[in-house]
């Protein structure tokens, strides 16, 4: 892939992806869109062109295909830049530098101001000792959760839909059940409150 410069980089040259680049270029911003498929429209485009969509605003039905044509028309005085058929695995680690910045800061944060913080908000007593357990097990373990929003989206980019939507629905259901456990001591875990809450979104 050659070097692109442009304002913004947009990975994915579905629906959303294009109408970004329609806003962008509302505000005088150059977009460059990148997807692993051949053309641009994501799965309207791929995989159900002639399938009628009823969740579009504005439009009470519309064929996928003809979304994508019309939002290609929409945006062409604004001269996107395409790089298609191209796959965005240097973008993974990007992701991944990203997200443990991220997650370092906001925990240097945490420990620099979080107390002052809390108390400032009106934390006192049991509930403040409460609140800094929680703020801390989650932002010490908040790598994760930036990473599974990073790479989820850089893995979309790279064409691959099913994989972080399923992840996503199974992550979810043993969020709910690992939750509930942890805060209410249900299922034979340990009764532990608030804190319970942090683990099960960083576990």
């Amino acid at each position: 892939m050659n070097k692109i410069t442009t304002d913004i980089l947009i990975i994915g040259a579905g629906p959303v992806g294009l109408f970004t680049v329609f806003e962008a270029g509302l505000l005088g911003l150059k977009c460059h869109i990148i997807d692993a498929l051949e053309k641009p429209g994501g799965q309207c485009s791929e995989i159900y062109p002639k399938k009628p969509i009823y969740d579009i605003p504005g439009m009470p039905e519309v064929l996928a295909g003809s979304l994508i044509n019309s939002l290609l028309e929409q945006i062409k005085p604004f001269s996107p830049g395409y790089t298609l058929g191209e796959r965005a695995e240097k973008l993974i680690w990007h992701s991944i530098f990203l997200a443990a910045f991220g997650a370092l800061s906001f925990l240097l944060i945490f420990f620099l101001f979080g107390e002052s913080l809390l108390r400032l908000l009106g934390g006192k007593g049991a509930m403040l000792e409460e609140s800094l357990s929680y703020c801390f097990i989650f932002l010490s373990g908040g790598i994760a959760v930036w990473l599974s929003g990073s790479l989820s989206a850089s893995l979309r980019g790279m064409g691959d839909m099913q994989f972080p939507a399923s992840l996503t629905v199974v992550a979810s259901f043993f969020q709910v059940i690992l939750s509930a456990g942890l805060i209410l001591g249900w299922f034979g875990f340990p009764k532990l409150g608030l804190v319970g809450a942090a683990i099960s979104l960083v576990v």
